[in-house]
């Protein structure tokens, strides 16, 4: 027998061999064992209006912790949802320097989302009030992505983000303060309250300033959040009150020559007329109730909800001096907004089961009346040349009732 052969024949009898007497490794080289798996599950409500793990939820929701906020910074939604699958936001839009349109899959319509706080629509079905959201003492955010016009309507069809604060009475009290660039800076403060008639409450206040390197362009706002809760019987008892103040000086969109954009205008450049703004004062107050039914529960909310928006704005149409080159506007828009939600969501009471019950019944109504004056076209002078725009400006005094003539100083 030669050595190849006797060769083969060792090979496999040492396989076998070690396979029925294994050696022990010393413990540095032993293998670890199998680490549990860290995926954390977390509870949603948006999608079934049951609380439920979603992992075993039917449809996609991601939600973001208070935690994940705090750590990422996020002081918007477009910082607290920038690691979303699925969902992109870009700064800016019609709505001023503070406005944002949320896409999801692809799909960038103002009117295709909803945006609800606390489970009820913000700004209303069809006006989600993005520019005016706060996320002070926000305990979570669930992002529902995928149609949902049974629960929430049809403006509801590609998704919902709904922003959860943490109930009445609950955490420590916090002060926080920011600065940043071009004059940006905001504080914020929170604290439970002291309970009063066995009410538990929460008091949050913030003001902040965010600055831009657009000529003239700038955001302040302000903001106050009144929570309460009460345990009445078998059911528990909320209502608060939300207040936002918003000042926009928005900038001017670049013109185009064509299918460019015009390099007579610098990008920062900005021919609004002067005290241009978009304003905005919204008051929403809320009141809920829910209780346990059967082997799930009945929640009842109202909400009532006025806005006045305020507009002054002004565009450039033609990059040049020949007149009309200009034109302008102003508007007032006071919006009163009622939503009621009520509904009884049952879940089986053993866990090996998994039907569900969801019996709703939703209303909202809004009114809307707009005040504005008619477009009037100016010309702004003198001509429009590279070297004189940096230090252009508009400027316009309209009284009440007459639209703003844009005139360049």
């Amino acid at each position: 027998m030669t050595a190849a052969h006797r060769l083969r024949l060792l090979l496999p009898l040492s396989v076998l061999l070690a396979s029925l007497c294994p050696m022990d490794l010393p413990a540095e080289e032993a293998t670890p064992e199998a680490q549990p798996s860290t995926l954390e599950e977390r509870v949603q409500v948006t999608a079934t209006r049951i609380p439920e793990k979603t992992t075993t939820a039917p449809v996609s929701v991601t939600v973001i912790s208070r935690e994940e906020l705090l750590r990422r910074g996020a002081y918007d939604l477009r910082s607290a949802l920038a690691l979303v699958a699925g969902v992109d936001i870009a700064p800016g839009g019609d709505g001023g320097p503070a406005g944002y349109v949320p896409e999801f899959w692809g799909l960038k319509e103002f009117d295709a989302f909803l945006l609800a706080v606390d489970g009820i629509p913000s700004g209303g079905a069809f006006n989600p009030a993005l520019a005016t959201l706060d996320l002070t003492n926000v305990d979570r955010i669930e992002v529902l992505r995928g149609a949902a016009p049974v629960m929430y309507g049809a403006t509801s069809f590609v998704g919902v983000i709904n922003v959860i604060h943490r109930a009445p009475g609950e955490g420590e009290p916090t002060l926080g303060a920011s600065a940043g660039s071009y004059g940006s800076g905001s504080v914020a403060w929170h604290s439970p309250l002291a309970g009063w008639a066995g009410v538990s409450s929460s008091l949050s206040l913030d003001a902040g300033r965010q600055g831009f390197s657009d000529d003239r362009t700038e955001v302040e706002r302000g903001h106050l959040l009144w929570q309460n809760s009460r345990t009445i019987g078998p059911g528990l008892l909320r209502f608060g009150l939300d207040g936002t103040w918003l000042r926009q000086d928005p900038a001017s969109p670049h013109p185009r020559v064509g299918t460019e954009l015009s390099p007579l205008v610098p990008l920062d450049a900005n021919y609004n007329p002067t005290g241009s703004h978009l304003n905005d004062r919204r008051h929403t107050l809320d009141v809920s109730f829910e209780r346990k039914v059967l082997s799930g529960s009945w929640a009842s909310t109202l909400s009532a909800s006025h806005s006045e928006q305020n507009v002054l704005r002004g565009f450039l149409t033609d990059v040049s001096a020949t007149s009309p080159n200009a034109h302008g506007f102003r508007e007032v828009i006071p919006t009163t907004d009622l939503y009621f939600d009520s509904h009884i969501a049952l879940s089986p009471a053993q866990a090996s089961r998994s039907w569900r019950v969801l019996i709703t019944c939703t209303a909202a109504a809004a009114a809307t009346a707009v005040i504005s004056t008619i477009p009037s076209t100016s010309t702004a002078t003198p001509p429009l040349r590279a070297t004189a725009l940096p230090t252009a400006r508009t400027s316009a005094s309209p009284t009440a009732g007459s639209s703003p003539d844009s005139t360049a100083k």
